[in-house]
Order: C-alpha cells, then sequence, then structure tokens
C-alpha cells in the first residue's frame, strides 16, 4: 500500500508588502518508497502534518470491503478488547492540535493534523507511531 506523508509548513521568510512569489513543493522518496511532500507557506503561523493512503474503495476487494473505514475506527478508538485504553486517541490529543481531519474516500485514507509549528518534531513522531508495522 503506497502512503504519501505531507508537511506544509510556515516559511522562514517574513512576508513583505510586495508580491509574494508562489510556494515551491518539494517531493522526494524515502528508502521505504513513502512519498514526502513539502510546501513552505509563508502566510501561515501553523504547520499541517498528515499521511494519506493510496486506498479507499477503489483499491478494495470483495475480501477487502470495509477495510480502510475499519483502520480509520481502530486507529483513532483503539480496539474493543482493550476498551478504555488511552491510546491512539491520547496520541493525537497529546498534539494539541488546532484541528484534526481525515477519514475514507473513494480514492485515498488519510488523517491530517493542524499544529503549533513547535509541535513539529512530535506530530512526525504521533504519524509514525499510529502507522507503525508494531501497530498495524
Amino acid at each position: 500500500m503506497a502512503a504519501i506523508l505531507f508537511a506544509f509548513l510556515p516559511s522562514s521568510n517574513s512576508p513583505s508588502a510586495q508580491a509574494v512569489p508562489a510556494p515551491e513543493i518539494s517531493s522526494f522518496i524515502l528508502e521505504n518508497g513513502m512519498e514526502v511532500i513539502l510546501l513552505p507557506l509563508a502566510e501561515s503561523a501553523e504547520v499541517s502534518l498528515g499521511i494519506v493512503f493510496r486506498g479507499g474503495a477503489e483499491a478494495q476487494t470483495k475480501s477487502t470491503a470495509g477495510l480502510f473505514s475499519l483502520l480509520e475506527q481502530l486507529m483513532l478508538r483503539g480496539i474493543a478488547s482493550e476498551p478504555g485504553d488511552v491510546e491512539p486517541e491520547g496520541a493525537v490529543e497529546a498534539l494539541d492540535a488546532i484541528a484534526v481531519s481525515g477519514g475514507t474516500e473513494r480514492d485515498r485514507f488519510g488523517i491530517s493534523f493542524l499544529l503549533d509549528p513547535a509541535m513539529t518534531a512530535q506530530g512526525f513522531d504521533t504519524i509514525a507511531y499510529l502507522f507503525s508495522g508494531l501497530r498495524l
């Protein structure tokens, strides 16, 4: 299953009265095959981090129908055999995110966080935790 990790980051340049040129998108592929996309946004004081998997209903077969919807529920609510377990929801709440969004679409599954820039490293750590081989 292919995944894309993305980050929209505040630019280190302060905005000026002059027209701001369009930001350049950086894209590269990690050794594990994950594509990473970075987009600096000079006018933003927040960071958006997320991960998107190519998949969803278009990628499902008869035997895997509902898989991405189930993954979404497990990722944010945990498993029924461990009710009351604060993870993984606790890991997301610890980010003190301005906003959390995500879910399943016809062609993808993903989650993203809008964060204070000081939480960027913890945001990447949370995504790594939620989607590590140990959890999945």
